[in-house]
């Protein structure tokens, strides 16, 4: 989970926390029924109008979000180009199906793939930039 995601939900607790210690936050708005309410009903129609896939993908997205990816080192990602590519000029284009599928979340892996099914470098490089602009 992200520092900044922490930072924002003890914000938002210790800002409702000061506003009822205080008495600027009438006890209206902290009144558990309601949050049950809102919260169940919201949840309700949710269910009614979203399909179950969505919902999983959903719930994986949010899992990704908030902490199951790993950072990319720009390093790593060219020490890994430079191996490939050396590879590539010692045995040919066929070293390209060698390419790591965990280097850069499997950017090096289908920029190898579009290399050797099209062979065509201005087609490739239009490829990925539309990928890395997605």
């Amino acid at each position: 989970m992200d520092i900044t995601t922490l930072l924002g939900f003890a914000a938002m607790a210790g800002g409702v926390v000061l506003g009822a210690s205080s008495g600027q936050l009438p006890v209206t708005f902290l009144n558990w029924h309601g949050l049950f309410i809102v919260l169940g009903g919201t949840g309700a129609a949710m269910l009614v109008n979203t399909p179950l896939k969505y919902l999983f993908d959903a719930l994986r997205a949010s899992l990704l979000l908030f902490g199951g990816h790993r950072p990319y080192y720009p390093r790593a990602v060219l020490e890994a180009a430079v191996d490939l590519a050396g590879r590539v000029q010692s045995r040919g284009s066929a070293a390209f199906q060698e390419a790591d599928p965990g280097v850069a979340g499997g950017y090096l892996m289908r920029a190898a793939q579009a290399a050797v099914e099209y062979n065509d470098a201005d087609l490739v490089e239009g490829m990925l930039q539309t990928e890395i602009d997605q």
